[in-house]
C-alpha cells in the first residue's frame, strides 16, 4: 500500500487492481462484473454460462481454434460470447481485431455498439484506459487507441454483406482477436435448403478468408436449427 495515498483511495486502487486481474483471468467474472454495472442487477449464473465461459477462455488461450456452441434462445449467448468477448478481448490485448457477423445487420451493429459502450464506460476505463478513435463514429467499425496509435477494434456486418477490406487477428503469436458469428441463420431460413446452403457457402468461402492468421479462431454461437 502506498503510504502517501489517503486510506480510502489506496483501498479503492487495490480493489480496482484485483478486479482487473480477475477480469483478465476469468471470462465469466468479466461478464458478471460489467453486467452488474450496465444493468444494475446481478447476472444469474447457470451451469451453461460456466461451460460457455470456459470454452471462450480456451479459445483465448489458444487451445481451441474453431468452435460451434449450440444453445436454446434466451441463454445469454450474445451477452457472454459476442459482446463480452469483444470488450474483454481488447482489454487483454488492445491490438486485437474482431470480425463480428450475424444474419441480421441490426443485431451485428447492436452487439458492436454495446461492446463499444462497455469499453467507453467509466468502469472499464478505470481498469483499462483505452480511448476510442475519433473517427470511429460508426457502429459498423471502430478502433481503440493504444500507445497513441490506432490499434485493435471491430468490424461488424451481416453474413450476407460484403465482408471485405478487414481481417480478424494479426500475424503474431498469442491472443490477437477472433471471428465471432452470432446466429448466422435466422430460424425461418432453417427450413430452406437454399438458405442453409448459402449460409454455409458464405462461411466456407468469404468468412474463412478474413483470417489474418491461420490460427485466428472462429466462434459460432447459435440455436441448433438443422443438421446442415
Amino acid at each position: 500500500m502506498n503510504a502517501s495515498l489517503p486510506r480510502p483511495e489506496a483501498i479503492r486502487r487495490e480493489r480496482l487492481r484485483r478486479d482487473r486481474l480477475k477480469c483478465e483471468a476469468s471470462h465469466l467474472y468479466f461478464t458478471t462484473y460489467f453486467f452488474r454495472h450496465r444493468q444494475g442487477i446481478d447476472f444469474r449464473v447457470n451451469w451453461h454460462h460456466r461451460l460457455i465461459s470456459d470454452t471462450v477462455q480456451r479459445v483465448i488461450d489458444g487451445e481451441l481454434k474453431n468452435v460451434v456452441i449450440n444453445v436454446p434462445p434466451g441463454s445469454s449467448k450474445t451477452e457472454v460470447v459476442a459482446i463480452n468477448l469483444i470488450a474483454r478481448g481488447l482489454a487483454i490485448n488492445p491490438r486485437a481485431r474482431f470480425l463480428h457477423i450475424s444474419y441480421s445487420d441490426d443485431l451485428a451493429l447492436l452487439n458492436s455498439e454495446t461492446a463499444r459502450e462497455i469499453v467507453q464506460s467509466e468502469e472499464f476505463q478505470e481498469l483499462w484506459p483505452l480511448a476510442i478513435a475519433d473517427d470511429a463514429k460508426s457502429k459498423k467499425r471502430w478502433n481503440v487507441i493504444h500507445d497513441g496509435k490506432k490499434a485493435g477494434g471491430v468490424y461488424a456486418d451481416p453474413l450476407g454483406g460484403q465482408i471485405t477490406g478487414f481481417r480478424a487477428g494479426h500475424m503474431a503469436e498469442g491472443w490477437q482477436g477472433a471471428i465471432i458469428i452470432d446466429d448466422p441463420l435466422k430460424v425461418e431460413d432453417a427450413y430452406s435448403k437454399t438458405a442453409r446452403a448459402k449460409a454455409n457457402r458464405k462461411l466456407i468461402t468469404t468468412v474463412k478468408s478474413r483470417k489474418a492468421n491461420a490460427d485466428t479462431p472462429i466462434i459460432v454461437i447459435m440455436q441448433r436449427l438443422a443438421e446442415e
